[in-house]
């Protein structure tokens, strides 16, 4: 070890008696002939590995400090490591952030503002000492969780649900492999099961009620041109068949109306998704509940909406072939 100490001394030879020297000491952990090293590693570009996750997932502050302890724990056993900087960084839905160096701070705080916590970042600078290396050398880690949809400024990839993301900037790929496989693993963890059954849901609701109204539509249009051709069998009169086509375009066109509508109701209103959690104190987890309660409503509304589009389908061809519609 290379210690060098700074000395303040007061010049002021009339409160020289009275005053104290401040001598302040710095620990360098390397060899004087190392230091020179040390001090290219700290300043030098270092390598990236990135990695992300989508999909749903809901975290309390006990699951944030288990990430610190996982970390943590694993570079002390492998390595001689130090933690130089640690930050738990938490922006709010209302534009605010609060930033917090300890896990005890970050345990303890208590926001009294009305937001909810829509993103957490968690930053590691570690000064760690690798066997095969003479000088210490600093690595980065950076974990994000973020609960918010398409809030990521960095990515232009879509995507729904939650998204958590880590980078780590290493000068030694074995260990960066090592903790991109443990940060993967525990991400992995994170993530509800069935969240790939929402991302597609969410992603193409649209289009499922869509293609759905429209077999709905051709279906009750086939059905029309059989009982067309079987009407026409029966050689009916003009002024019966004026009153079957008559009937007929009305009906089917109020039906493409009304699928049409049903349709632009769900795209503009009804959003169907499954929400990511990042739950603090209590009030988050009321809102969670709150929000659960209504994606479940939102959820029932849209499966309702295609029975309602074959009850519609149904109605239109009992009203077409009724005896009155064929002038009968």
């Amino acid at each position: 070890m290379t210690e060098i100490s700074l000395s303040d001394h007061d010049k002021n030879t009339d409160n020289e008696s009275n005053r104290k020297n401040d001598d302040i000491g710095i620990v360098i952990p390397c060899k004087v002939e190392d230091f020179g090293k040390f001090l290219t590693g700290l300043i030098s570009k270092p390598q990236t590995i990135k990695g992300e996750l989508e999909g749903v997932f809901e975290i309390e502050d006990k699951e944030i400090s288990n990430v610190f302890h996982l970390i943590d724990q694993r570079i002390k056993e492998q390595n001689e490591g130090s933690l130089a900087h640690f930050e738990i960084k938490v922006v709010y839905d209302d534009g605010t952030s609060i930033s917090h160096k300890t896990i005890s701070d970050f345990e303890s705080y208590y926001p009294t503002a009305p937001a909810k916590p829509e993103e957490i970042v968690i930053s590691f600078n570690y000064i760690i000492k690798f066997q095969n290396r003479t000088v210490p050398e600093k690595q980065e880690i950076e974990i994000v969780f973020n609960a918010e949809p398409n809030k990521s400024d960095g990515r232009n990839k879509w995507y729904a649900g939650g998204l958590i993301e880590w980078r780590i900037n290493h000068t030694e790929r074995t260990w960066a492999a090592d903790m991109n496989g443990l940060l993967k693993n525990h991400a992995a963890l994170c993530i509800n099961t069935n969240s790939g059954f929402w991302k597609c849901l969410r992603r193409y609701y649209e289009e499922i009620i869509h293609y759905f109204s429209t077999v709905v539509f051709m279906t009750v249009l086939i059905s029309w041109l059989f009982s067309t051709f079987e009407f026409l069998e029966t050689t009916p009169s003009y002024i019966q068949l004026s009153k079957f086509y008559t009937v007929s375009l009305v009906v089917l066109g109020l039906l493409y109306i009304f699928l049409g509508t049903i349709i632009r109701i769900i795209t503009i209103h009804l959003v169907v998704k499954k929400e990511s959690y990042i739950c603090l104190i209590d009030k988050d987890n009321e809102y969670k509940k709150n929000q659960k309660n209504k994606s479940v409503r939102r959820l029932m509304m849209y499966f309702i909406s295609f029975g309602v589009a074959i009850l519609a389908g149904v109605i239109s061809s009992y009203i077409y072939n009724l005896g009155w519609a064929r002038g009968l």
